[in-house]
This record gives structure tokens, C-alpha cells and sequence, in this order.
């Protein structure tokens, strides 16, 4: 993270601090204030990022284009029914995973509006609240019992619903987004926020890695079209084991 390299390069000009330290980026582009910090090196997402790092001001012999390191059950895969059997989700039909990242952000309310009445009848939709309770609460009250909608709240079991999943539409965190293209599961991103989430959708979409839209109805559009084709998701599963490293850790 930026600010514990801010205070290593402190330690390094002010206390003589002499041990090799080293950086890892998150975000696919280089979020401001990296110029700032003096590591011994930098790892970051992927080669075609080497520009941006440099152009920032970061010596090019420090860049090393790794990939985000994620956690091996990343690379695992459950069968999609053993995991739909552990999680307590419909055996039958297709699942829309919706990740809000760990506090629950993203328009997932108006999200699953729009994407309610485009769903076949025996597709569901999964959101993950992470600790956003009142998020959580909202959706099951109003879809509860009505609908496919099943909402929990933060989990350590992702990996796991993302095997259970069909198509995943999810917050543009680096490194959530990292973890769907090494698990190969079809990516919708949702709108970014603005700043590093918006350079994180744009260098997905030109890569092939997610699909992307500029409001909810878009972004629900998206993962319709992308349920749909299976060409366009085994297409995505390409481009997901040609530019991402599973091996980054």
C-alpha cells in the first residue's frame, strides 16, 4: 500500500533504514503519489503498465511487471454443483454472483431492478453485501421469499461462489478483479468510481478481460449478453489465461 512506502522512504532518507523494500500494486494504472516513495523495486500488474509507472517518474529498471499476487484457491476449481451444495444455492439454472467489495459499495439495489425482469426464470441472483448490513437488509426485504435473490453478508468463502457462479458482476477493485480472471469466471464490472476503479475497468475492457456500461441498466445488459453467448465467455476465459499471471504470488 502507498502509505506504508511513504514511510518506508522516510525511514530510508531520515533513519538510515537499510533493508531491501519492495512495492506491490493493486490498481492497474499507477495511482498518484507512487513517484513519490524510493523502493528497491515495484512490482506491478502487467507489462503493458511499464509506460504509465515510467511516465510517472519511477526508474524503469525498478518496474517488474509480476501480476497481483492472489491466493492460490483462486486457481482451484470446485464443481459448480458441489459448490452450490455447500453454499445452500439452487442446484438447477443459471447465478448472477454480485460482488460489493468488502463494505458493500456499488448501485447494487438499482442493479438487480434492472436485471430482475431481463433474467430467465430459473436464473438467480447472489449478492455479497460484505459488511454493509443495511444493504443486506434492504434486499431481503423487498425480494425476500419473492424471488431468486439470496444476500449475505461478508464471507471468506468467494472463491467458492465464484464456482458456483455463472457470470460475475462485481465492484472494480484490482484485486477482486484479478482474482475472477484467475478464477476464469465471465466479468461484468460495475460502474467505477472515479479515479483507479475507472483505469481498472478501462485496461480490463481493452484487454478483453470484463464487460462494462455506464450505468446499471447497461451493466445489466452487459451480463445478460454475456450469460448469453457462450463464444463471448470462452472468448473472456482466453484473454483471462493470456494476460493474467495465476502464478503472481
Amino acid at each position: 500500500h502507498l502509505f506504508p512506502a511513504e514511510a518506508l522512504t522516510h525511514l530510508r532518507r531520515r533513519a538510515g533504514l537499510d533493508v531491501p523494500c519492495y512495492a506491490i500494486a493493486t490498481d492497474y494504472t499507477c495511482i498518484p503519489f507512487w513517484e513519490e516513495t524510493e523502493l528497491d523495486r515495484y512490482m506491478i500488474p502487467h507489462r503493458d503498465l511499464i509506460s504509465d509507472f515510467a511516465g510517472k517518474g519511477l526508474a524503469k529498471e525498478k518496474l517488474i511487471p509480476t501480476g497481483i499476487p492472489v491466493s492460490p484457491r483462486f486457481r482451484q476449481h470446485v464443481p459448480k454443483e458441489e459448490a452450490r451444495a455447500a453454499l445452500g444455492l439452487p442446484a438447477e439454472g443459471t447465478i448472477y454472483l454480485v460482488m460489493t467489495g468488502s463494505m458493500g459499495f456499488g448501485n447494487v439495489k438499482e442493479l438487480t431492478e434492472r436485471l430482475l425482469p431481463m433474467m430467465p426464470r430459473d436464473t438467480a441472483i447472489v449478492a455479497l453485501c460484505g459488511t454493509n448490513d443495511e444493504l443486506r437488509a434492504e434486499l431481503e426485504k423487498k425480494y425476500g421469499g419473492k424471488c431468486r435473490m439470496f444476500a449475505t453478508g461478508y464471507t471468506t468463502r468467494v472463491s467458492e461462489y465464484m464456482d458456483a457462479a455463472d457470470v460475475l458482476i462485481s465492484k472494480p477493485g484490482g484485486l477482486s478483479s484479478t482474482e475472477a480472471a484467475v478464477k476464469e469466471i465471465a466479468l461484468v464490472h460495475m460502474s467505477p468510481l472515479p479515479g483507479w476503479e475507472e483505469e481498472n475497468v478501462r485496461f480490463f475492457v481493452k484487454h478483453g478481460l470484463s464487460l462494462s456500461g455506464r450505468n446499471a441498466a447497461e451493466n445489466a445488459a452487459a451480463a445478460v449478453k454475456l450469460l448469453s453467448s457462450e463464444a463471448e465467455r470462452e472468448h473472456m476465459h482466453s484473454c483471462q489465461r493470456q494476460e493474467i499471471n495465476k502464478y503472481a504470488a
